[in-house]
């Protein structure tokens, strides 16, 4: 069982350190959209559009950390090792945050 309540994932190995990341910074993941496991945060801007901060499942010990907004304005990619998750997390909540606010 995951430390999101749900039976064994793709992101076994990182929840622990999305959760706790989570809980710093007062949100939640969802965690599953159309029966597949998902690691995603939704946020509202003050124009209605959404942005998400997302993790791909991981691959060994390498992770896509996105952040993007509603089609057509794109997002940000950031790939990287489980020593820099938290980092690459930080990155991304920041763009989230400054697109949040346009």
């Amino acid at each position: 069982m995951s430390v999101f309540g749900e039976p064994a994932t793709r992101y076994d190995s990182i929840d622990v350190e999305l959760a706790d990341w989570a809980d710093e910074q007062g949100l939640k993941w969802f965690t599953e959209h159309q029966d597949e496991s998902v690691r995603v945060l939704v946020m509202q801007s003050r124009t209605n559009d959404r942005v998400q901060l997302y993790v791909a499942p991981p691959q060994g010990n390498r992770f896509i950390v996105g952040v993007g907004r509603s089609y057509p304005q794109g997002g940000e990619k950031f790939e990287v090792n489980d020593r820099c998750l938290r980092t690459a997390l930080d990155k991304a909540y920041a763009q989230a945050k400054e697109w949040a606010a346009q």
